[in-house]
């Protein structure tokens, strides 16, 4: 039950171009659109409340987002 299995559906691996296309779409849309949302909208939407808030509550988000403990203090 530890073994790590794979979450991307057959259909996408078994095409060449569906694998290059979520393979673009992974690492080069799915990074620029968090950073736009995070980075760009939340994070200047909430420096009114100061620059603590507006950095510790973008990232917190981010964290919980992406579902990984191990990871959620130092992102």
């Amino acid at each position: 039950w530890l073994e790590p299995r794979s979450t991307v559906p057959e259909e996408i691996t078994s095409d060449l171009w569906s694998l290059a296309l979520a393979g673009v779409l992974t690492c080069l849309v799915a990074p620029i659109a968090e950073e736009i949302f995070f980075r760009g909208l939340l994070t200047r939407g909430l420096l009114r409340w100061g620059t603590w808030p507006a950095l510790a509550i973008p990232a917190a988000i981010f964290s919980a987002i992406h579902l990984d403990p191990g990871s959620f203090i130092p992102f």
